[in-house]
């Protein structure tokens, strides 16, 4: 990435999909967080601090299109692709159980992941998410008609509709450039894009329902990509789950809402199973 220090120690680590960067801070229960499409770990950098006082936060640069190290050409990218490589980095790590969380895109893989190895997964944070990222379209219009001149990429008109408030440049930056200068990183994009597309949200809310363990859906009643119907049904479908309303924010309530998601995210890390 273009920018560390905000989420921890820099690391790289080689799976068999390819290479990882990651940062890794704190000490106690260990969390993992998947960003969505277009973001990367500074998505969390607001969060980290606080929960990290509590708990070891790992927040890797997934292959979503603002990561700086592409996966090789052959790499499976596909939804079982993307469950394996999440269960192959815990493995790699050294992390038998985790609390995992996800965002955008990033929700739905996590989704999956809980379907698959509930085992693996003590606690499950669903923010705003779904199989497509609604993102995908607003960003392309943006970008439509030829490169994206210098002052979009420092606001690019697709994250207006997911954040109430501006992304600071040195942030903004990060989200976007690696997709169009760094060789590879658009392949690996499209790649993750058209596989989650075949995916269904509500027959993977399906699949989800077996997952026993405390849940946690926050999400924002405004948001303008993902309904706050979609949190009503994931919420009936999940046996343990809870669902708390976000105000004053969209999708990306890491960016909006950093504090208040803190918080209950804090609170509910530490209640009893």
């Amino acid at each position: 990435m273009y920018l560390t220090g905000y989420v921890g120690t820099t690391n790289e680590m080689v799976l068999p999909q390819g290479g990882i960067q990651y940062y890794d801070v704190g000490i106690g229960p260990p969390i993992l967080f998947v960003h969505g499409f277009m973001t990367n770990s500074n998505l969390w950098r607001k969060m980290i601090p606080a929960l990290a006082s509590q708990f070891r936060c790992i927040t890797p640069d997934w292959p979503l299109g603002s990561h700086t190290k592409p996966m090789p050409t052959e790499a499976d990218l596909s939804p079982t692709g993307l469950v394996n490589l999440i269960i192959d980095f815990l493995d790699e790590i050294g992390i038998s159980t985790v609390t995992l969380v996800g965002i955008d895109l990033g929700g739905a893989i996590c989704q999956m992941v809980a379907a698959e190895h509930a085992d693996r997964i003590s606690r499950l944070v669903l923010l705003p998410s779904g199989t497509f990222s609604p993102l995908v379209f607003h960003y392309l219009k943006a970008a439509s008609g030829g490169a994206i001149i210098r002052s979009e990429r420092r606001l690019p008109a697709a994250f207006g509709w997911a954040t109430k408030r501006p992304i600071a440049p040195v942030i903004s930056n990060t989200y976007v450039d690696p997709l169009t200068s760094v060789e590879g990183v658009q392949r690996d994009t499209l790649k993750v894009i058209s596989g989650l597309a075949s995916v269904d949200s509500e027959d993977l809310a399906d699949k989800t329902k077996n997952y026993k363990a405390p849940v946690l859906i926050a999400w924002p009643p405004e948001d303008r990509l993902y309904p706050f119907q979609r949190a009503l049904d994931l919420s009936r479908a999940l046996p343990n789950a809870n669902l708390i309303s976000i105000e004053d924010s969209y999708t990306y309530i890491p960016e909006d809402q950093p504090e208040q998601l803190t918080s209950i995210m804090l609170e509910f890390m530490n209640e009893e199973s």
